[in-house]
């Protein structure tokens, strides 16, 4: 994987997610579930 910038601002309120404030491992993993993480959404519609 290529480095990534961990420092944007991480939109998801899911508190026990051991990939918050690592967008790449989080965008990584849900791609792999076939899912769209929290930060593709809005707050209302997370």
């Amino acid at each position: 994987m290529n480095e990534c910038d961990s420092q944007i601002e991480c939109s998801c309120t899911y508190e026990p997610c051991s990939r918050k404030r690592k967008c790449c491992e989080c965008i990584a993993y849900h791609r792999s579930q076939e899912e769209l993480p929290a930060c593709y959404f809005t707050l209302e519609d997370e």
